[in-house]
């Protein structure tokens, strides 16, 4: 099992048939013989040098006599291991690469690529003294909520204005003015649900949103730092179940750290992931350092049960640094040239990526790495007529073989606008035509961040414009019918309409004053009422209102009981959980 990935249970071994399918069809020789795919993808110049050597494709191929070498490290001996969905095997190598060196790789099989085999293994760069800063968000302080079961939390209030659908909406709110950082879940009148704060100064949280994991629901969200600072960040995905009981940990493949942007889980037990991978290149061509600090864009498919990396795809090996919008490759201490920030596999394993600094949306042959289509950057290929196009955009994600939807920012454009966009796609993808545009109310401009959300159970959507902190919800016409101000920045926001949570910590109760309890659950979704119990006899009963419930003892039970416990009844009475005996005040 590759470092630090773990799991709860073991996702079964899936054939995966899609990708199997694809490299069959994809990389065939004229003869019989199938093709391998390699990752690192060969003459790739970025990578890790904790990487193991993956090769995909169909069963039957055979990869012979192996034999890797590096010219630092001379023959590097390893061991081999298949896959879980039989469809591949990763050689690991018994020893770290040398930083600089060039690998090459013998085998029998027939591997996509030039005739030699072979990669480079990157020169980790180091952080720099001064990091580079990003202008604060200005935003008035929020409205603190007061919870006596949370006294140390400093959650910000969430104000709901019209109809934002029935279900719950799961953010991560960034600290601002007094408010923590965490992780949330309220409810459609924005009453708290779940908080889950940052576990420690420094660590950032973000893109809490719903998955589905081994046919069951849960949540995902990131937890890390930012020691090439804010906005490149590295750290590990949190899975937890639906009693919030973390069932997996996805720290990134090959030793490479995951980032906040992204993270989907697909149905066969994988994660599609990205990483910004700080390495040492040689920039004196453009007029910069020759070890300067370039931002690698790292996209990864893993597998969450083994660890083992399935796809792997490095942005310095595919777009030119040329092709930044943002970056001064002379100037910049810190070259973030690219700026992944979302991708997405559909089911027939096509992947599409969003790329902020060079202003695009582009598929990629999972194979070569090389760019299938874009729209927007420099070179687009797919011609959106009078649209205006994608600038510095976020989220994209596949609606159809056809249609993909992109949160577009809009950063340069007159007005300053942005959007939630659907484009179709032409069959030759020379042509892409807007067939849904989504707009605030009034028209709201966020200059970085955003979310488009669409498939919502009333056939609404719901557009996140991070810096406002504030998210429009959208009715099945596309009319906005409703709005959630967070108070504070976040990354995303989501809504679930069927997430049902019950928690495996039992619910707190607060003696306030004599008679006077408060009670709360945290993260608890079916709590119909609560029912106080002296010993075994029900004393008092109250409506669940809200995160907390107040309640109020019988005159006879303040003063003669010397405790109570709590429990939380579902609306058929069912008993759901009961809290810790609570000694009450006289």
């Amino acid at each position: 099992m590759a470092a630090r990935w773990c799991t709860s249970r073991r996702v079964a071994a899936l054939a995966c048939q899609f990708i199997v399918l694809l490299l069959a069809a994809a990389c065939t020789s004229s003869g019989a013989e199938p093709v391998l795919a390699m990752y690192p993808i060969d003459g790739s110049v970025a990578a890790a040098p904790t990487t193991a050597i993956s090769f995909r494709g169909p069963p039957e191929a055979d990869l012979g006599d192996l034999v890797v070498t590096g010219s630092a490290s001379g023959t590097i001996e390893g061991r081999v291991v298949t896959h879980a969905d039989g469809a591949g095997l990763s050689f690991h190598p018994d020893h770290r690469l040398e930083p600089g060196e060039d690998i090459t790789i013998d085998t029998g099989a027939a591997v996509a690529g030039d005739g030699d085999l072979g990669f480079r293994v990157a020169v980790p760069a180091q952080p720099p003294e001064e990091l580079p800063s990003r202008g604060e968000v200005e935003l008035p302080a929020p409205v603190l909520r007061d919870l006596v079961t949370m006294p140390d939390a400093a959650v910000p209030a969430v104000t709901v204005t019209g109809d934002v659908g029935q279900g719950v909406h799961l953010s991560t709110p960034a600290a601002h003015a007094g408010s923590d950082m965490g992780a949330q879940i309220t409810d459609a009148t924005g009453e708290l649900v779940w908080w889950r704060p940052s576990p420690a100064e420094g660590v950032t949280l973000g893109a809490l949103e719903q998955h589905e994991l081994d046919g069951q629901p849960v949540l995902a969200w990131f937890e890390g730092t930012a020691p090439f600072g804010v906005g490149n960040y590295q750290g590990e995905w949190i899975v937890v179940d639906a009693a919030y009981q973390e069932v997996a940990r996805l720290p990134g493949g090959n030793g490479i750290a995951t980032d906040l942007h992204d993270l989907v889980i697909t149905p066969t037990g994988t994660a599609l992931i990205m990483a910004y991978h700080p390495i040492v290149m040689d920039l004196s061509e453009h007029g910069g350092d020759d070890t300067a600090i370039v931002m690698d864009n790292v996209v990864q498919e893993v597998d969450i049960a083994s660890g083992d990396v399935l796809l792997e795809w490095h942005s310095v090996d595919h777009i030119p640094l040329t092709d930044t919008m943002e970056s001064d490759l002379a100037e910049d201490e810190i070259v973030d040239y690219a700026h992944i920030n979302a991708a997405d596999v559909d089911a027939d394993g096509r992947v599409v990526l969003s790329l902020r600094h060079t202003s695009q949306i582009v598929e990629i042959d999972r194979v070569t790495g090389e760019r299938i289509w874009s729209l927007g950057g420099t070179s687009p290929t797919a011609d959106v007529g009078e649209d205006r196009g994608v600038s510095y955009p976020h989220h994209v994600r596949w609606v159809d073989e056809d249609t993909i939807s992109v949160f577009d920012n809009g950063v340069g454009m007159d007005p300053l606008t942005s959007r939630g966009v659907v484009y179709e796609l032409s069959p030759d993808r020379q042509a892409a035509e807007v067939v849904a545009e989504y707009h605030a109310e009034p028209v709201t401009y966020t200059v970085r961040q955003g979310s488009l959300q669409l498939g919502l159970s009333d056939g609404g959507a719901l557009a996140m414009w991070s810096v406002p902190g504030t998210a429009t919800r959208f009715d099945a016409t596309g009319e906005p019918s409703g709005s959630v101000d967070l108070g504070t920045t976040s990354y995303r926001i989501f809504e679930s309409d069927d997430w049902v949570g019950q928690p495996a910590e039992p619910p707190v109760v607060v003696a306030t004053g004599p008679g006077e309890l408060v009670v709360s659950w945290n993260g608890a979704t079916l709590v119909d009422r609560w029912e106080v119990l002296a010993g075994s006899t029900a004393v008092a009963v109250a409506p669940a209102e809200s995160f907390e419930t107040r309640l109020s003892l019988p005159d006879d039970v303040g003063t003669q009981a010397g405790s109570v416990t709590v429990r939380a009844l579902g609306a058929d009475g069912t008993e759901l959980e009961g809290s810790a005996v609570t000694t009450l005040v006289r």
